[in-house]
């Protein structure tokens, strides 16, 4: 892979979108939103593509 080597990804912001919908506050399970949770899954789907593609992230922002 040239990444690393000879080249070097910045990624400035990555958004990720919520739900269309909040399911009529529709529980999945006790204390979480069915909206919360779906939001929660493509959060962890956006940091595992990260982290196959080898990006870094940082928590904060210089």
């Amino acid at each position: 892979s040239v990444f690393g080597v000879i080249a070097r990804s910045f990624l400035d912001d990555i958004a990720i979108k919520g739900p269309r919908t909040k399911y009529n506050g529709e529980l999945v399970r006790l204390g979480i939103r069915r909206y919360v949770l779906e939001h929660l899954q493509n959060l962890d789907k956006t940091l595992y593509l990260l982290e196959l593609a080898s990006a870094a992230v940082l928590a904060e922002k210089s």
